[in-house]
Formats: C-alpha cells, structure tokens, sequence
C-alpha cells in the first residue's frame, strides 16, 4: 500500500481523504488537529520527517495568511490587512507588531521546512507536492528544488467554488494535467 504525507492538511484533510479514498495509507499533520503537529518548531518538524524514508509522497498546502499578496490590494467597505511581505522584504517588512512578526517567522521557518522536504523527498524518489495561491510570496522564497516544475490552474477549472488562481510546484511530471484556466464568468 502506497504511503504519504499530508503536511497542513487542514481540519477537514481533503487531499488526504482522497489518497485514503484511492487506497493509500495517510498520515496528517496539522496544527489544528494536533497541537504537536506545529511544522513551524524544530519538534514539529521532526515528527513530520520521522521514518521519512518510508514515504512514498509528500503533500503540502502551508498556510498562506501571511504569504498571501493579497494582504496589499486595498477593499472597500472592509477593515484594510496589513502587508506583511513586499519586493523588497520578501520574508517580513520591519515594524511588524509582535503577533505580526510571530506570524511572519512561524511562516518563514514552514517555508524553509517545505524545501528541506522536496529536496529530501525528491532525493528518496519520493513524489513531493507543494500548493498555494499563484500569487503567494511562497514561490520567491527557499522553494525552488532541482527538478521540480511549476503547475498553475484556476480552482474552479476543477469544481472548486471560485476562481482562485493556484500553483503546484511538484517533481512529479503527471501534475502537468492540472493545468487548467477559468472559462466561467464569475
């Protein structure tokens, strides 16, 4: 039975659901079904990686709240969100608050963990998945592994309820069929 990993795999671990669905054997790690799943701590972490070598595929979603660049683009009628990232401080601005800078950095450690498990993975012929927001400050950080190519679709390409723009950045060259654009009028 193949196994994988789903790395914040959210309450609801749809991804994970799915491989189970299929016949895989999962494990989830997320902060929000396990307080010890926190990926962002040295301890967290080491669970996630523990008989690494066993995994057959990793899948990961970080959480994209600070990473978001939509945090910039001004709304109207709503209560604005700080930028916390630009071109020129990609991995936080200065003068964050202190529960801005935690963020940040509780972010910024995730990040540079999703790399050390491509390339590991990769390394092991594991396959290894990464997704976010297309626009996420996540693919100008420490992501970018040997063998690994970028994957962009929109949500709603694939029955999801808008047309969020998503990128995988994957070693696993089948995912060149989730490329796909909205044809819908939203």
């Amino acid at each position: 039975m193949p196994r994988a990993r789903d790395l914040w795999s959210g309450v609801h671990a749809p991804l994970a659901r799915a491989l189970v669905w299929c016949g895989w054997e999962v494990e989830v790690f997320d902060i929000q079904l396990n307080a010890e799943d926190d990926l962002s701590t040295e301890e967290g972490q080491s669970r996630a990686m523990a008989g690494g070598d066993k995994i057959d595929a990793w899948c990961m979603a970080i959480d994209c709240r600070s990473l978001s660049r939509a945090r910039a683009i001004k709304r109207r009628g709503a209560e604005a969100s700080r930028e916390l990232r630009d071109e020129k401080h990609p991995w936080g601005i200065p003068n964050l608050s202190e529960e801005e800078r935690k963020m940040v950095e509780e972010a910024n450690r995730g990040v540079k963990f999703t790399g050390t498990v491509m390339k590991k993975g990769g390394e092991a012929g594991a396959a290894a998945i990464l997704e976010n927001p297309r626009g996420s400050w996540l693919w100008d950080l420490e992501t970018k592994v040997e063998g690994f190519e970028d994957y962009d679709f929109a949500s709603c390409a694939w029955d999801g309820d808008r047309a969020k723009k998503e990128r995988v950045r994957s070693n696993v060259t089948e995912m060149e069929y989730v490329v796909a654009e909205c044809v819908h009028m939203h």
